[in-house]
């Protein structure tokens, strides 16, 4: 896909990272029971 819109020398990349060490450290979405202060509901 990327070089099918252009891009020259890609590349793959593989920095070994296992179950766990991927985390979204950043922009969260809050899950809980009040509407007012939660994004999700308990089942997302």
């Amino acid at each position: 896909m990327l070089e099918a819109s252009g891009l020259v020398d890609v590349k793959t990349f593989d920095n070994e990272s296992y179950p766990g060490t991927a985390i979204h450290e950043m922009g969260t979405a809050h899950m809980g029971k009040d509407q007012k202060t939660s994004v999700l509901n308990k089942q997302n």
